[in-house]
């Protein structure tokens, strides 16, 4: 991992674990952005939270929320009277529905498979898997990874590979968009800011990639936690993508 970066990253899952007892409703949540998707009409909000960023994807059949409470990422599915929420904390993997709840520890196999099939069999499983696949932000947005990201864990869980096929076509992708640019010491510009979120994207994929050919073709749980672990270092990354870039028009 970038130096910086992990650096960045480390300080502010401290800093956010010194504040989670604020919930993910706390008054200290700061809407950067709001966009409504052309594709989809689904609504996309990003905020500033004390635990870390927050995506809100919102349509009228499903509520899809991804958060990071410091070294912790959150995914919640809402819709049509069913809910799904997905924790994960580079340890242990925790699911609730609507069908029950289930915790294991990431290296347990017999209790992985309750918690995958919990995934697996949701409907909102499919439904937010779809939605995704058809946002029409391009692969230029700086939300894009963190949308593909939530696509591949989720359906990694389910036993479907084909969320990593598309990111790594956007990691090859994004490989051909960085730009070298010259600033005054001490300042970084937007470009630099997103060439190094893009260049710990693409650390990460290698790292993932790695840990996905150590992992036994059969244990589906291994792979799976090399998805989360994978999600759960991009999602850091766009926290510190954030706090670098200090803009807010980034969602489209």
């Amino acid at each position: 991992m970038n130096v910086v970066i992990r650096k960045m990253v480390l300080v502010a899952w401290l800093a956010a674990a010194l504040t989670l007892g604020a919930g993910p409703a706390s008054a200290q949540d700061r809407l950067l952005q709001e966009s409504k998707d052309s594709a989809t009409k689904a609504t996309l909000r990003l905020y500033r939270t004390s635990g870390g960023p927050r995506l809100d994807v919102d349509t009228p059949a499903l509520q899809l929320r991804k958060q990071m409470f410091g070294n912790k990422v959150v995914t919640s599915l809402r819709g049509g009277g069913q809910s799904l929420v997905i924790e994960f904390d580079g340890q242990t993997f925790s699911v609730a529905s609507s069908a029950g709840k289930a915790s294991t520890p990431r290296h347990d196999q017999a209790g992985f498979e309750r918690v995958r099939q919990l995934v697996a069999n949701s409907p909102l499983t499919k439904r937010a898997t779809a939605l995704i696949a058809k946002i029409g932000f391009g692969e230029s947005s700086p939300i894009q990874p963190m949308l593909l990201t939530t696509r591949m864990f989720l359906l990694s869980l389910a036993n479907d590979q084909s969320g990593v096929r598309e990111m790594s076509d956007w990691v090859r992708q994004a490989r051909t968009r960085l730009a070298v640019v010259k600033t005054a010491v001490g300042q970084k510009s937007p470009t630099e800011c997103w060439n190094a979120y893009v260049k710990e994207a693409i650390e990460a994929w290698i790292e993932y990639e790695q840990c996905m050919k150590d992992a036994p073709w059969w244990n589906l749980l291994a792979e799976a936690g090399c998805t989360a672990i994978y999600d759960l270092r991009a999602l850091g990354a766009f926290s510190w993508w954030l706090d670098c870039v200090k803009l807010t028009n980034f969602i489209g």
